[in-house]
């Protein structure tokens, strides 16, 4: 099999650059880099010269998002290289992070591969779901029983309401969390339209449709989506305030594909609301860019830096919902502008973080991050008529 990027269907240019960059370089410098050939795993981070940091853990996470990643990328480019990448991915995950005995995902390892943390992180397990889903549909790999052991547990351990769901639980499945938090939430609710998305399962979208309805009561509060609720489902008494500007355009690009897959005809409005306001609050209109995390109460800035996701997922949600991010002046194509601009450099290597100034404040390249560019760019070329599969 051969690289096929050339083949794809002709796309604006900053979207064919985006496409050259990510696949060309990101793709290729994690698998010749991003991988740990004397003790095998994923490396966490690489350095700005492609070195592996010194991060002394590898986690569950990290792997299944680049499971997600290659798994996706073989079958798009047709590329063997990729697809073997996915499979020592793969294995490397069942054999380090599976519990066989209590069931789960373990969420670090050591260098080595001893556990160093047995606790199980809904957010890692909405990971492994995702990276399992792509891997059996992208390559044909057989994970049907990964995938319902996972599923299993999820339903299982950390269930408990409707829609609700523990966020932290102990090896034992004893709940250790500090409240409950949006993101695994989201996460888990990305993993299971794309189950159901791919093959059809109805309790996929039933929890889908769980999952949405618990968002719309407890995380939905003045059009904006709350990072964190205490245990009686009212805001953290010292995390409440906070909002995050990607997580509302993210939110905003997963009911859109909810809406579309559920054929709730509903959400348009609500998506809109969503992804307007997080862009009033948080999109910086002098250099461009979004704020790391905003205050929801008073709408300054608490962390006015800006890492690359956010607009990724900007970018995501541009594309599904039209209109929006021009009411500001912007475009889908003038945001991967941005992105190659600013961000992500010929050579597929990236600046991870930038400070209000969009001077670079952190230019090491974690692996997690890949994730979130395949996705920004997948969605782009699936706007303009390259859905892929």
């Amino acid at each position: 099999m051969g690289r096929a990027s050339d083949r794809l269907p002709a796309t604006p240019p900053a979207l064919a650059d985006f496409r050259d960059r990510f696949t060309r370089g990101t793709l290729t410098i994690f698998a010749r880099h991003g991988w740990d050939r004397e003790r095998g795993g994923l490396v966490e981070r690489l350095t700005p010269d492609l070195a592996p940091d010194p991060t002394p853990y590898r986690r569950s996470m990290v792997h299944a998002r680049q499971l997600y990643v290659y798994s996706t990328w073989a079958e798009r480019l047709d590329d063997a290289g990729f697809a073997d990448h996915a499979d020592r991915i793969h294995r490397h995950l069942v054999e380090r992070f599976a519990d066989r005995e209590q069931g789960g995902w373990f969420e670090k390892t050591d260098l080595d591969g001893r556990v160093v943390s047995a606790d199980k992180v809904l957010y890692s397990h909405a990971f492994v779901l995702l990276g399992l889903t792509a891997y059996g549909s992208c390559l044909g790999r057989d994970v049907e029983a990964e995938l319902e052991r996972t599923l299993a547990y999820v339903e299982s351990r950390f269930r408990c309401g409707d829609g609700l769901y523990r966020t932290v639980l102990d090896r034992a499945g004893r709940d250790i969390s500090d409240g409950v938090d949006q993101n695994p939430l989201m996460h888990l609710l990305e993993a299971v339209l794309l189950l159901f998305e791919r093959s059809g399962r109805r309790d996929a979208l039933a929890i889908a449709d769980a999952v949405v309805g618990r968002a719309q009561r407890s995380f939905l509060r003045d059009g904006l989506i709350l990072e964190h609720l205490g245990h009686d489902l009212e805001p953290h008494p010292v995390k409440g305030h906070v909002a995050e500007p990607g997580h509302q355009a993210e939110w905003a690009w997963l009911l859109n594909w909810y809406g579309r897959l559920a054929g709730r005809d509903d959400l348009d409005g609500p998506c809109r609301a969503l992804f307007g306001n997080g862009l009033r609050l948080g999109w910086d209109p002098g250099t461009g860019g979004l704020f790391d995390q905003i205050d929801r109460t008073g709408g300054q800035a608490i962390v006015p830096s800006k890492r690359l996701w956010p607009l990724g997922e900007t970018i995501k949600a541009a594309t599904v919902l039209p209109g929006c991010v021009e009411a500001f002046g912007e475009t889908p194509e003038s945001l991967i502008a941005l992105l190659c601009r600013r961000y992500l450099r010929p050579d597929g290597r990236w600046a991870e973080r930038l400070h209000r100034d969009m001077t670079v404040a952190d230019a090491s390249l974690p692996a997690s991050t890949c994730y979130h560019l395949s996705f920004a760019l997948t969605e782009a070329l699936r706007a303009g008529g390259d859905a892929g599969r």
